[in-house]
């Protein structure tokens, strides 16, 4: 079961704005916050949430499209800066810009450090900072459209826009002139009266907040969504996360072990209370760490944990240098881990929105000692390249 939270962002943090909890796909509750100071007050009543998204008024965003794009995740977003420095006439300093296949899109940066800072204060951990129009479905040949209490937020090609219902008024055809030869409205669809004959447009009914939020979270992913969270933003998905425990164990296993020495180094000297002095620190290292072990004799614990582990501390090497590789890349995701104890060997199952970002993996766990080899190739998921690598220490 996922659990999503959605939110659809004001102007600014003292506006008011929407939010939604759906759990899969079902709208499980939903309201308006008065402002971003009632984000603390919201985050106690949830536990642990899977996917945690934000959506700014599209007024805030810019979109272009990139008619060539580069390969690798940080050459995308360094040819779309150039683009959108270019069209807006902003410094980079100012502007955050990112990428996501073909289409650049742009965001002041003071807004998206101020959102995120607020999110963060309030204990929420951000997977997506995006637009509105940009989580809306549209394809070539079909678009959406939402008259929403003022302004107008339209999904064409990928890509759209939003404005208010005066410049809509006068700007409509215009927006929509390359746009694809069918609309889906949501909403008031009076304004639509100026649009050419030719656009064929399908009412999907009034604007309600609950059908309303239904239309975002329906296309909502990490996978798919233009994310404004990228470059220095971008949320750490590492594998971290999944060898911390091991690491853990292991680091004190370790530090169990080495007490264990001394220890014995300690029963052999002359001096009984020096032997006694040591094995009460260990037993008490054992006691802080291990409490519910707390009246297992420490030495025993310790090789049961390293046995656990895998049977040999050559797998906390593999481990620490996987985990260290990864910190290096930022453009590479890790769904699942398996380790074979036999042959002290990872099982990686990856992602990455390129094939050059599983290179640069590879590269780096060749430079820290490890052997990797692909297991099958690597196959396109929508956004993303996924196969499993195993990985060995030489």
């Amino acid at each position: 079961m996922t659990e999503r939270l959605i939110f659809l962002l004001g102007l600014s943090p003292e506006a008011p704005f929407r939010w939604a909890h759906y759990s899969d796909d079902r709208l499980i509750e939903g309201g308006w916050l008065e402002s971003a100071a009632d984000l603390p007050a919201l985050r106690e009543r949830f536990g642990e949430i899977d996917l945690v998204a934000a959506l700014l008024p599209g007024e805030q965003a810019a979109t272009r499209r990139m008619t060539s794009v580069p390969k690798g995740a940080a050459k995308a977003r360094a040819a779309a800066l150039y683009l959108m420095e270019d069209e807006l006439g902003e410094s980079a300093e100012a502007l955050h810009v990112a990428a996501s296949d073909s289409l650049a899109f742009a965001v002041k940066t003071a807004i998206l450090e101020e959102w995120r800072s607020l999110f963060a204060a309030a204990g929420f951990d951000l997977d997506i900072l995006s637009a509105d129009y940009l989580v809306m479905p549209s394809s070539d040949d079909v678009g959406v459209i939402v008259f929403d209490e003022g302004r107008v937020v339209a999904a064409i090609n990928g890509g759209g826009f939003a404005v208010d219902n005066d410049l809509f008024d006068m700007l409509g055809a215009e927006l929509l002139k390359d746009g694809p030869p069918r609309l889906q409205a949501l909403g008031d669809i009076t304004l639509l009266r100026r649009l050419p004959e030719t656009i064929t447009v399908e009412r999907l009914g009034a604007l309600e907040d609950a059908r309303l939020l239904d239309l975002y979270a329906v296309s909502l992913s990490e996978a798919a969504t233009p994310n404004f969270l990228q470059g220095p933003y971008q949320k750490r998905r590492t594998l971290m996360p999944a060898l911390l425990p091991w690491r853990r164990a292991g680091a004190l296993a370790a530090a169990l072990a080495a007490l264990f020495v001394v220890s014995l180094v300690a029963t052999g000297l002359r001096s009984q209370s020096e032997a006694k002095t040591w094995n009460e620190a260990a037993q008490k290292v054992h006691t802080e760490r291990f409490p519910d072990a707390a009246s297992e004799n420490p030495t025993a614990h310790a090789r049961k944990l390293l046995a656990q582990q895998g049977g040999d501390v050559s797998f906390l090497v593999l481990a620490s240098r996987f985990a260290d590789a990864m910190e290096k890349n930022d453009t590479v995701q890790i769904d699942r881990i398996r380790y074979n104890a036999s042959r002290n060997e990872f099982v990686v199952s990856v992602k990455s929105q390129t094939n050059s970002g599983i290179e640069d993996l590879k590269n780096a766990l060749a430079a820290a000692g490890v052997a990797t080899q692909d297991s099958g190739g690597y196959r396109r998921s929508g956004a993303y390249w996924t196969g499993d690598l195993m990985a060995r220490t030489q």
